[in-house]
């Protein structure tokens, strides 16, 4: 009886996350969408920033293709929410949050009471993406050059 209360409870609230949905035109069903919430979105980012691996070009496992399914997974996981889903809700905001950054980005030249401030609600959450494409210092750039080739630069520059 108890287990027939929890299931039941559970369909409902799916059922108030999850709607129907139809192709643009209306003719074909195409499956189930989520509702997000903010709070649904706040967790997803923060899930997502726990996860380098999708998000920050430095990690040493950021081109690993498994480890980046894995991180989706888990988030899909942690949410009960389709991967597809949360893959295709991410990017949505990811875009979101470029949309902004440009908006602030081209008010060049105005004054500070012209800047603009992002009134989006995730703006602020997302904000840890602002790092993944600076250029970081490199120490070495890793080329060797033999003795002969320092020589004949040597001679080229004509330094001793």
């Amino acid at each position: 009886m108890l287990v027939s209360l929890v299931w039941t409870r559970l369909r409902a609230a799916a059922a108030d996350m999850y709607n129907p949905h139809q192709s643009s035109d209306g003719s074909a069903w195409c499956g189930w969408t989520m509702e997000w919430t903010k709070e649904h979105t706040f967790m997803l980012i923060e899930l997502y920033q726990s996860h380098p691996v999708l998000w920050d070009p430095t990690d040493p496992t950021y081109k690993n293709k498994v480890k980046k399914l894995d991180a989706w997974r888990s988030i899909s996981q942690a949410l009960a929410v389709e991967r597809a889903e949360v893959e295709k809700k991410m990017k949505t905001l990811i875009g979101q949050f470029r949309r902004e950054q440009k908006k602030r980005n081209t008010k060049s030249g105005a004054g500070t009471d012209d800047a603009y401030i992002s009134t989006w609600f995730a703006f602020n959450s997302m904000k840890f993406l602002l790092t993944r494409n600076r250029p970081h210092p490199t120490n070495n750039c890793g080329i060797r050059v033999s003795s002969s080739a320092s020589y004949l630069i040597a001679m080229v520059l004509g330094s001793d």
